[in-house]
């Protein structure tokens, strides 16, 4: 039998030979702060909201010209154009969502690194919802 950890300090024994009843995730992570690294957001709900809603960035436009043939590369590169800007903008409304850069500067890159296809995608799901079936890019 092999022994794990159950989180609260104690161990439990696990069968070897049955891993699926295992916790597939480790425990939760405590964080401590202290007041030298811990900074406080002291916003009201409005105040926050206010600053969301000024944060929020410009629309995009695809700069598509319809009287130019179509073309599987002219169509990658208007897209690849269309993220690069969308791509700009993202990295200056997280700039200004608050807390934000109260964040050091690797966790910052971080997240954007990790959720900048999840970014994109809910902006072009908002921007698709009224018009079933076609995908507003």
């Amino acid at each position: 039998k092999r022994q794990r950890d159950d989180g609260e300090g104690r161990n439990e024994a696990e069968p070897s030979g049955d891993r699926r009843s295992a916790n597939l995730w480790p425990s939760p992570l405590l964080i401590k702060h202290t007041k030298k690294n811990s900074p406080v957001l002291s916003l009201t709900a409005d105040q926050m909201i206010s600053a969301l809603l000024e944060a929020e960035p410009p629309i995009i436009y695809s700069e598509y010209d319809p009287t130019r043939p179509f073309s599987e590369a002219s169509m990658m590169g208007l897209l690849t154009s269309l993220a690069d800007r969308e791509l700009v903008h993202m990295i200056n409304w997280a700039k200004r969502v608050p807390g934000f850069v109260d964040l050091t500067l690797h966790d910052q890159v971080h997240l954007l690194e990790c959720a900048w296809l999840e970014i994109l995608m809910i902006g072009l799901v908002w921007r698709s919802m009224e018009h079933p079936g076609k995908l507003l890019f």
